[in-house]
Order: C-alpha cells, then sequence, then structure tokens
C-alpha cells in the first residue's frame, strides 16, 4: 500500500499493462489522501485489526507506579507480568476501529428504520415520529 501511495505522491502512474499515463496531480494528492485515510487513523498511525503489545506488566505494579515511579515490564507474558501496555498510536488505532465499527452498526440501524418507514403497512408517523424511532433504535445500542 505504501508502494502505491509513495507513487502516487510521485505523480507516477500506470495502467495495468505498465503504459505510463497521464493523470492530473490534483486527482493523484486526492487519491493519496483517501489511501492514506483507509491505511491510518486519525494521527497518521497504521490501523491493525491485530495489534500486538510493546510490553506487559504487572497490574498491582501499574496501579502504584503514580507512588513508586517504577514498574517492571517484560516483553512476554510470564509470570506476575501478564497486563498488555501498548503505545498510544496503538490505543488510538483500537479506538478508530471501535467508531468505525459502531458508526457502521448506527447507520444499519437508521437504514432498517428507513425500511420500516417506506414499507407498505408502515404507521404514519410523520417524518418527526420516524426521526425518532431512528433515534431511539440508535440509542437502544448503547
Amino acid at each position: 500500500m505504501n508502494d502505491v501511495i509513495q507513487a502516487l505522491r510521485a505523480y507516477q502512474q500506470a495502467d495495468a499493462e505498465g503504459v505510463m499515463v497521464l493523470v492530473s496531480r490534483e486527482a493523484c494528492e486526492r487519491a493519496a489522501t483517501l489511501l492514506e485515510g483507509a491505511a491510518c487513523g486519525p494521527g497518521g498511525e497504521p490501523v491493525n485489526a491485530h495489534v500486538t503489545p510493546i510490553a506487559y506488566a504487572n497490574g498491582d505494579e501499574l496501579d502504584n507506579m503514580l507512588h513508586d515511579r517504577e514498574a517492571r515490564v517484560s516483553a512476554s507474558p510470564t509470570g506476575w507480568l501478564r497486563t498488555a501496555l501498548y503505545s498510544a498510536g496503538q490505543v488510538r488505532g483500537m479506538i478508530y476501529n471501535a467508531v468505525l465499527a459502531e458508526r457502521h452498526a448506527c447507520s444499519i440501524a437508521v437504514w432498517m428504520t428507513l425500511q420500516d418507514a417506506l414499507a407498505d403497512d408502515a404507521d404514519d408517523k410523520g417524518l418527526e415520529g420516524w426521526m425518532r424511532e431512528a433515534e431511539a433504535r440508535v440509542k437502544a445500542r448503547a
């Protein structure tokens, strides 16, 4: 994916046969930006469904870290060191994935409400009634 983005940023494009083609710089910039947005979270960090922790620590030591100012960590989970630690970028990526999934689920709830409103045997609630129905269905997801 990065190769494609780099080629677009360098304004080098080829068709399926490898023949160089001319494309406007604006189109290249838009395509590269869209691809980067699809591959990255809001802070530019990669979005990965399988995030590997950067280290493991003891949960009790982490709770006491403000007082003790230290905590032991390990590269792999061993003994009491089983609490996974993630970088800020990894956490942002995980939150970004959760937001995208929730946004998709809410759009499905609203779409299903629209289908119910357009059905032949639908109640005549009016626009306000159906909007309140959609809002209630989205809130019921929580």
